[in-house]
């Protein structure tokens, strides 16, 4: 519980006044969170223990993957953020995430990716093929090339439903393998997003993180870099 106002509303009396109003209307009265936690798909715990947040980039990692979530299709509404999320997996399994999660047009995603990919060095960048990302493909070449690096953009198609894919993160956030980067305020919204899903405001972040765990899954599979 975060103490928003502790000289007004100490622990104490929050409590008292949580047991007697139900945790939904506390949430959205006192904590600034109008999202029912019981209609989660995951227990606040998973996204609160000691080691969730990283700070350094490990140094060896076994895969590293970028992916996209331009949120321009025909599903997306107007003013939802564009998410690019870098994953690493180390060869213990665990797995490490970083988001870059805010609204831009398209050159600027395509830009943003470009300077992702040259800072972290992916194995393989991932690039959803709806009907609005395979026009994008072309722009993102070409800040790929305008920015000096070279990578390849895997473009294979999963019909699964967004929520069933997303749904998929549960083994590593129940085993606690996931580590999010401290510091980083579009980490801190994809542990939002995550936090409330599938009823927030927006889904993003998390799927991006969806499919480059999915990209970096496959690639292992299929014998490393």
């Amino acid at each position: 519980m975060k103490l928003l106002w502790p000289e007004r509303y100490p622990l104490y009396d929050l409590m008292v006044h949580r047991a007697t109003v139900g945790e939904a209307a506390f949430e959205s009265e006192h904590q600034s969170n109008p999202h029912d936690p019981s209609l989660a798909e995951w227990p606040e715990e998973y996204f609160d223990w000691p080691g969730i947040w990283f700070d350094a980039w490990p140094d060896d990692l076994a895969c590293k993957t970028v992916a996209i979530d331009p949120s321009k299709g025909k599903d997306s509404k107007p003013g939802d953020p564009s998410a690019i999320v870098r994953f690493g997996v180390s060869w213990q399994g665990i797995e490490y995430v970083e988001a870059d999660i805010r609204l831009r047009t398209v050159d600027v995603i395509c830009g943003a990716a470009a300077a992702h990919v040259k800072a972290f060095r992916p194995d393989e960048l991932y690039l959803e093929p709806t009907a609005f990302q395979e026009l994008m493909a072309a722009p993102l070449r070409a800040a790929l090339t305008a920015a000096d690096v070279e990578c390849l953009i895997d473009l294979s198609q999963d019909n699964t439903n967004k929520v069933v894919r997303i749904r998929r993160l549960t083994e590593a956030l129940c085993q606690r393998r996931m580590r999010f980067k401290a510091r980083s305020p579009g980490t801190q919204a994809l542990v939002q997003q995550l936090m409330v899903f599938p009823n927030g405001d927006h889904e993003d972040g998390c799927d991006a993180l969806e499919m480059a765990r999915r990209l970096a899954i496959k690639l292992l599979r299929n014998g490393g870099r």
